[in-house]
Order: C-alpha cells, then structure tokens, then sequence
C-alpha cells in the first residue's frame, strides 16, 4: 500500500478512511491479498505506526549523516535498517531534495569529447582504445562538476572522421558504447561473473569489479576509472538516463550498504570462486 497515489495527499486522511472492525474486510482490500484476512482494526493500528515512524524519520534525517559506513553509527545504521518501510513518496522527495542540493548550474559551455570510433571497434587488447577510457581521459578531470549539470546533454560527442554534428544521437551512442566497455573483458575494471565462466546458473551475463591482490594496493589509475564510472551512475540517476550495465544483485547490495544473505551468496557458482 505504500505506492498508493493517495498517500500523497494525505496519510491520515487515508488512516481515518480505513476500516475499523474488528473482522477482516477482504472486499475493501481486494486489490492487497495479503491484507484481505487481517483484522481490520489491526491494520489502521499498523497504519497509524508508520505514519509516526515517517514523521519521526522526517525529522531525523537532517542530522543523520548517510555517507557514513556500517557501525560508525548507530542511529543511521537503525534508519538504513527501517528504510524499506518508507512511504516511495517519501524516497523520492529526499532523492529529489539531495539532487538540487547538488546540482551544478550550466553556465553554457559545451564538453567536446573526441571518439575514434576505428580504435574503439579495433580487436586490440589495449584498453586505452576503448569508449570508455577515451571517455575517462577527457571527462574524469572535471566529473564531479559536470555530471552535476542540470542541461539535458553533457557533452557533444565527435566523432573522429565522420564530420557528424550531435543533435543528441551521437550523445546518447556514445553512452551505450561506455557501457559496453564496462561489461566486457577489455578493460581490467570488471570481470566475469563466476557464473558466466562456468556457463552455469542465474546471472550468467553479470559482471563484478575485478580482483586484485590482498597484499598490493589498487593503483590510482584504476582508483579514478572506477570512481568515473560511479559518477556516470550518478549522472544517470541526474539525467534519468538509461545505463545497459549487467551487475548480480550482490555488488547492487554491496553499493547501497544493504546485508549480504545466505540466498544471495547461494546465486554464486563456488567452483570458480
């Protein structure tokens, strides 16, 4: 019921039409099977809790500081825990709120990024030849600013040879092709989901970041490219734009903080672990 239009307007309007026998009124909740065989009564008591618990969040969150990591705290550990019983209303207005708060104003130039599509399409094993990479050596300097951009386009692409002029074709080819980069063997950022490799199970066409060894640090070089395509994650999410990336719910988790289980660890072919 938490995606109910209604909920916009008003919950307590909502709570107040509920009904309050003692019965369960399996007519008023046809359209929530789950619901249909609960007491009536117990389902507005329930109501009325999340109504508290979302104003009680709403007032929380200004001095909770999500970008902390698990065990740092135990109160925004306690609201990363209670987050699936949010309003979708709710999520959206705070994703919308921490959006414009971060939003950098276009102050009317234009990225001009120069692929050479001849290299891209190459069966060379340099990974510098990639859509990616040419994307990242031009781009990454200034990501963090030019990805908070509110226009529609972030940068024209131009393609070496072809004389063609971006409308926003070129634009949005440009970022189907970076993604097939990240999903490939190309670059050393990404691997093979296990289950890939052994051609066996779900997830068979996922990726996950690649494995370095424990007693070697990770390269800048690799650092900046895997934090440039978290930031083409978040112009995504900016620019609501579509990004064709395969990953297995395990690194999604893993990106928002949220626990492993024993189900998810289940999905994995151990034999090439």
């Amino acid at each position: 019921m938490h995606n109910d239009r209604s909920l916009n307007d008003s919950f307590s309007k909502l709570i107040q039409n509920l009904p309050k026998e003692t019965q369960s009124n399996a007519a008023f909740y046809k359209n929530y099977l789950s619901l249909s065989n609960i007491p009536s009564d117990s389902i507005q008591i329930r109501s009325q809790f999340f109504y508290i618990l979302k104003k009680f969040i709403e007032k929380s969150l200004p001095i909770v500081d999500l970008s902390l990591p698990l065990r740092q705290s135990f109160f925004t550990d306690q609201i990363r825990i209670i987050k699936s019983y949010l309003l979708s209303s709710t999520k959206f207005q705070l994703l919308a709120k921490s959006l414009e708060k971060t939003e950098v104003e276009y102050n009317g130039d234009w990225n001009i990024v120069n692929f050479d599509i001849i290299k891209a399409n190459s069966n060379s094993d340099n990974s510098e030849n990639t859509m990616l990479y040419q994307a990242y050596q031009q781009l990454h300097t200034n990501a963090h600013i030019t990805f908070r951009r509110s226009n529609e386009q972030l940068w024209h692409a131009q393609y070496i040879g072809m004389h063609s002029t971006d409308h926003g074709g070129s634009y949005r080819d440009s970022i189907t092709r970076i993604c097939s980069d990240i999903c490939s063997s190309r670059l050393s950022l990404f691997i093979l989901y296990p289950n890939g490799r052994m051609n066996s199970d779900l997830n068979r066409d996922c990726w996950i970041p690649n494995v370095f060894p424990p007693n070697k640090s990770i390269s800048n070089k690799y650092k900046t490219q895997y934090r440039f395509v978290g930031q083409l994650f978040g112009m995504a999410i900016r620019e609501k734009h579509y990004l064709n990336v395969k990953f297995p719910i395990l690194l999604w988790k893993k990106l928002l903080n949220e626990s492993i289980t024993v189900e998810d660890i289940e999905t994995v072919n151990l034999e090439r672990v």
